[in-house]
C-alpha cells in the first residue's frame, strides 16, 4: 500500500535521527512545527522530481471531454455593449469557460471573440469585455478550449504529460486521443505541433466540418491545459485523452485523503502515487545535508543512493507498462 505524505514525514524524520523533538501530528491534523515544515517542503521538491522522472502508469488517467463546437443561437440579438445573453437551448457541456466567436462584425475576419461562461443545464452566458462589433445573432465556439473531465469535472495540471506510442502505420509516435463520440472503434485525433495548429486555423480558416482529425495540446501556465484542434467541429464530440496527471504540491496545512480527481483536496493523507521509496531517501539525504550530516547515518542517504533508486523504479514501472510500440489492426 502506497504511504501518505504524512507517513513519509514520519520516516524521513526517524533517518535523520528525529532532530523535532514534536511528534508528526496524527491523522487529520496539520503540520505546524518549523523544522517539519521544512522537511515536508523536500518531500514536496523531489515527489515532483520523481514524478517527472517517468510516466508512472499509477498517474494515466483518461480524461473524457466533450468538446463544443457548433454553433450557439441565442433568444435575441446581442448588441453592441452587451455581456451577456441567453442560450436558446441549455448548455449541455461542463460547467466553466470557453471561448465564443459572435456572428458580428461587417465581415467573418472581424467578430468579437470573448471569454464566456457556460453552466450545465442553463441558457445564461455571460462574459468581461462587452462586444463592440456590432449585433450578433449567434456564436460558434472557438478552437481552443479547457480540457476538463465531463465525469468528474477534473482538469490537467501544468506538469501533466500527453501519453504517446509508437504506431508503426505512421512511422512516429501518436497520442493517445480518441474522438468516442460515435463511433464503434474509437477515431484516433493526429497531434501536431502547436504552430501548425494555428496556422492552419488562422490562414486556412476552413468552414467547421462534422469532427476534427488534428489537434494540439496548449500549457497557459497556472495549472491550464487547453484543447486546440483543426479543422473546427460543427457539432459536439466527446474527446478521450490518456494523460498522467501528478498529484499537486501538497500543503502541510492541507489534511485532504483523496487521491483523483484532486480538485484541492488532496493533502497530507491522501497516498503518494509514485514509488515512495525514492521520495524518502531524497528527503532524507537533503534533510542531512541541510545540518550539515550528508555522510552521517553510515552513507544510507545520499544522492547515489537515491539516484540509483529512482533509476531502478522508472526501469521496473516501464517493464510493468509492456511494449512501447502501438499494437495495430
Amino acid at each position: 500500500m502506497a504511504a501518505t505524505f504524512r507517513q513519509i514525514l514520519s520516516d524521513v524524520l526517524t533517518n535523520v535521527g528525529g532532530s523535532s523533538s514534536i511528534a508528526v501530528p496524527g491523522v487529520g491534523v496539520p503540520v505546524t512545527d518549523s523544522y517539519q515544515l521544512q522537511v515536508c517542503n523536500f518531500i514536496n521538491k523531489f515527489k515532483e522530481e520523481v514524478e517527472a522522472a517517468g510516466r508512472w502508469r499509477s498517474q494515466w488517467q483518461t480524461m473524457y471531454v466533450f468538446y463544443q463546437g457548433g454553433s450557439n443561437v441565442f433568444t435575441a440579438p446581442v448588441v453592441n455593449g452587451a455581456t451577456s445573453a441567453t442560450l436558446a437551448v441549455a448548455f449541455p457541456g461542463v460547467t466553466g469557460t470557453y471561448s465564443f466567436v459572435f456572428n458580428n462584425g461587417t465581415n467573418t475576419n472581424n467578430p468579437d471573440i470573448r471569454a464566456v461562461t457556460l453552466t450545465n443545464g442553463m441558457t445564461t452566458v455571460t462574459w468581461t469585455n462587452a462586444i463592440a462589433q456590432g449585433t450578433a445573432t449567434s456564436a460558434n465556439f472557438g478552437i481552443t478550449q479547457l480540457i476538463q473531465d465531463q465525469i468528474t469535472g477534473a482538469t490537467p495540471n501544468s506538469r501533466s504529460k500527453l501519453i504517446r506510442q509508437m504506431n508503426p502505420k505512421f512511422g512516429r509516435e501518436m497520442g493517445l486521443t480518441f474522438d468516442v463520440t460515435t463511433f464503434g472503434i474509437p477515431f484516433l485525433l493526429s497531434e501536431q505541433p502547436m504552430a501548425d495548429t494555428i496556422y492552419y486555423n488562422m490562414v486556412l480558416n476552413q468552414t467547421p466540418v462534422q469532427y476534427s482529425t488534428n489537434y494540439s495540446l496548449v500549457d497557459q501556465g497556472n495549472d491550464v491545459v487547453n484543447l486546440m484542434i483543426y479543422p473546427a467541429a460543427n457539432q459536439n464530440r466527446t474527446i478521450a485523452i490518456v494523460m498522467q496527471i501528478p498529484q499537486p504540491r501538497i500543503s502541510p496545512a492541507s489534511v485532504g485523503a483523496f487521491t483523483y480527481p484532486w480538485l484541492g483536496s488532496v493533502g497530507l493523507d491522501s497516498p503518494i502515487l509514485v514509488p515512495n521509496r525514492c521520495i524518502e531517501l531524497g528527503a532524507s539525504w537533503y534533510a542531512l545535508a541541510e545540518r550539515g550530516e550528508e555522510l552521517g547515518t553510515s552513507g544510507l542517504f545520499t544522492e547515489e543512493r537515491y539516484r540509483n533508486a529512482l533509476d531502478d523504479a522508472v526501469t521496473l514501472d516501464q517493464g510493468e507498462q509492456g511494449d512501447i510500440i502501438m499494437i495495430t489492426a
